[in-house]
């Protein structure tokens, strides 16, 4: 007999619920993803969005939770969902600081360049720390790097002798 549809909604959320409020069930990021591993493994959506559009990939990038992201992005979460206001995991980590998480995002075979090329034009995605834009201007393509590095450098024009001293160039 399949469960009816309310009771795979509140099935599905346990998942969300885990990764939002770890301190409840677990006291340490491993011990969270064994959590994340064991649900997943009873069937539990990994695609599964609450009322709010956050799936647990999301509630994990923001909150910094960067091996539960490996964890889920291993069991096929989808890197590029988005929120009905349209941002994604990567977007919440990077406009959170969280660069280790960004760059496991990133490093995702399942990323979409597109969207990710999109997002960065977010305006609230100009005013990131320089660990995300470090990631960011090291791993994605010239014209997008282009972009990271003139609005870094305008942004903090005291600071272009750090964008040449991190590597950083822009692409002619």
């Amino acid at each position: 007999m399949a469960a009816s549809p309310a009771a795979q909604q509140a099935f599905d959320l346990q998942l969300i619920e885990a990764v939002r409020n770890p301190r409840e069930q677990v006291q340490d990021e491993n011990e969270l993803t064994q959590a994340v591993d064991k649900l997943l493994k009873r069937g539990v959506d990994v695609n599964a969005a609450d009322d709010y559009g956050y799936t647990a990939l999301m509630i994990a990038a923001k909150n910094d939770h960067t091996e539960v992201v490996a964890e889920l992005l291993a069991r096929r979460a989808d890197v590029d969902l988005a929120r009905s206001d349209g941002y994604t995991a990567l977007m919440i980590a990077s406009r959170n600081g969280h660069a280790e998480t960004v760059s496991a995002l990133l490093s995702h075979d399942g990323v979409d360049w597109q969207i990710v090329q999109n997002q960065l034009s977010h305006p609230e995605l100009r005013n990131l720390n320089k660990e995300v834009l470090a990631i960011l201007a090291f791993i994605l393509p010239g014209g997008s790097r282009n972009s990271i590095i003139t609005s870094f450098n305008q942004r903090n024009p005291n600071e272009r002798n750090t964008t040449r001293k991190l590597g950083w160039s822009l692409d002619v």
